[in-house]
């Protein structure tokens, strides 16, 4: 780890954060399938980015789980990773599973007002045992979030979402129902995101937009 070599830089893609950190690249790509872009960048202080499943063409990835791999940026800023992804998104031929979907500029959305917006967080990732320091960060981000107008519902884990007239609904552990337009996602809710993703649901910055889903969300996630 480039700030403090007696630390790893996490991985599976540490060598591709350890580049960045260390000013030795502008930015890099990592493989992903279980938090291999995302553990490593956040060791390194660093922002990635594990695309919607058949955003990025995986050919010449050697896979470890075909249904959850995914190729994405490692970068300094949020604003790179989006440059970089809207030139790394797109349909392959040559890779079955990507996506053939309209030319995206993923750094359109970058500045834009986020009041009212409803963020869903689990409560059980605040749990007994969260390291103290990752609380603060968390709560810390809560409040500057809040503070730009941002509504955020601290609940249960998350089941299943249902498709609604206006959004989203929200189907907890616990068994409640809340509206929402954004969850916040953690490794563990990958595989189920990336189900929804191959089946047409596109997952962009943790906003879910329905493009060519035919059935529910609750099939979906069932």
């Amino acid at each position: 780890n480039p700030w403090d070599p007696s630390r790893v830089p996490g991985g599976s893609s540490g060598g591709s954060a350890s580049a960045v950190a260390a000013d030795m690249a502008i930015a890099t790509l990592g493989s992903d399938t279980g938090g291999s872009i995302r553990q490593p960048a956040a060791y390194c202080g660093l922002v990635g980015l594990k695309p919607t499943y058949g955003t990025v063409s995986r050919y010449g990835l050697v896979a470890f789980a075909s249904s959850l791999d995914q190729i994405g940026p490692i970068t300094k800023t949020v604003e790179d990773a989006a440059i970089l992804l809207t030139h790394l998104a797109g349909r392959d031929p040559r890779d079955s599973t990507s996506l053939d979907l309209p030319a995206a500029d993923f750094t359109a959305g970058l500045g834009r007002e986020i009041k009212d917006l409803r963020i869903g967080l689990p409560k059980e990732y605040l749990a007994e045992g969260i390291h103290p320091q990752i609380r603060d960060r968390v709560e810390r981000a809560v409040k500057h979030l809040e503070s730009l107008g941002a509504r955020f519902h601290l609940g249960p884990v998350l089941n299943r979402l249902q498709r609604v007239a206006d959004g989203l609904e929200a189907h907890l552990s616990d068994g409640e129902v809340i509206p929402c337009d954004v969850v916040v996602s953690a490794i563990g809710l990958r595989p189920r995101v990336d189900l929804a993703a191959a089946a047409g649901l596109q997952v962009s910055r943790g906003v879910m937009v329905d493009r060519h889903l035919k059935t529910s969300h609750a099939n979906i996630y069932a």
